[in-house]
């Protein structure tokens, strides 16, 4: 990666009113990896929420968004929660293979005073270490940790389905997120657990079987021996971190599986704090497995 480059940040409502470990670790970490965060005073929803009920409303909703985060015309838009990423690269997709249907959702931008002058590219935060960052830049960190740390990874399904929209990785067989766990020093493996849902979007409806989900993948992977998991969505990382003790105690079971966003593991390897990375933020068991990864 030669050269800064320029993202806009849209980190979505769910992780600015729950899990705000998400942007205060990925900002902290972007200002080592030579990426320079653009973040829009002024946002909308994605859309993410009429997406069923009003999908008309739903995808102008994000075309606004798109509007109002190329506004200051970056490299890119880098979305730090699954539901947006598959929010903006489904609205992209259609938006690019239907040109009346973009000139419709410009039409509507216009009448407010909107412009949407190109359509942009969609970061995931898997793409950007992976792909824009770089698996070689990420091995050239100052390493902390023990190398025989076994990281499980948890994509979430959104950030990879449906398979008919493009995404970052395979959605049947990705790799990224283990090869940056592997640049990091530590190791990675498949499990069955690997691609199975949180729970966390049936939550509201259904929430016994969120907790079911929830509660087969955390006792899933722990069951693998794995030391910790690691994941970049909110969604995810409220059922499978903040939930984890509600979610054991359902079953009889008890809280067993340190659980970390994959930015807070690469800021510890770049040598920030604990506090940098807001780890002291984090409700599952992480004491279990920080003294392997931070060597003091």
């Amino acid at each position: 990666m030669a050269r800064m480059v320029k993202l806009a940040v849209f980190t979505g409502c769910f992780a600015l009113s729950k899990q705000i470990a998400v942007e205060l670790s990925t900002l902290r970490v972007l200002q080592h990896l030579n990426v320079e965060p653009i973040v829009p005073r002024s946002v909308n929803c994605c859309g993410f929420a009429f997406r069923g009920l009003y999908p008309s409303m739903s995808l102008y909703l994000t075309g606004r968004l798109l509007a109002s985060l190329t506004a200051s015309d970056p490299d890119g838009i880098l979305t730090l929660c699954n539901g947006c990423y598959l929010m903006l690269r489904e609205a992209v997709h259609r938006l690019r293979e239907d040109r009346r249907l973009l000139e419709s959702v410009r039409s509507y931008l216009r009448d407010e005073g909107l412009e949407l002058r190109g359509i942009p590219r969609i970061v995931h935060p898997v793409e950007l270490l992976h792909d824009i960052v770089g698996t070689e830049v990420l091995k050239g960190i100052k390493r902390t940790g023990d190398n025989n740390v076994l990281v499980a990874t948890h994509y979430g399904c959104h950030a990879l389905r449906p398979s008919t929209v493009p995404s970052f990785d395979n959605s049947v067989n990705p790799s990224k997120m283990e090869r940056i766990v592997e640049a990091l020093g530590f190791r990675a493996r498949d499990y069955p657990e690997r691609l199975d849902c949180c729970g966390a979007v049936l939550l509201a409806t259904n929430p016994s079987l969120a907790m079911k989900l929830a509660y087969s993948k955390i006792s899933g992977t722990a069951r693998w021996g794995f030391h910790l998991l690691v994941t970049t969505c909110p969604y995810c990382f409220e059922m499978l971190d903040a939930r984890q003790e509600a979610v054991m105690q359902t079953f009889g079971d008890e809280p067993r599986l340190p659980v970390m966003l994959l930015t807070q593991l690469i800021g510890l390897q770049l040598g920030l704090s604990e506090g940098d990375v807001a780890l002291n933020l984090n409700l599952s068991p992480v004491d279990k497995v920080l003294p392997q990864i931070v060597r003091r």
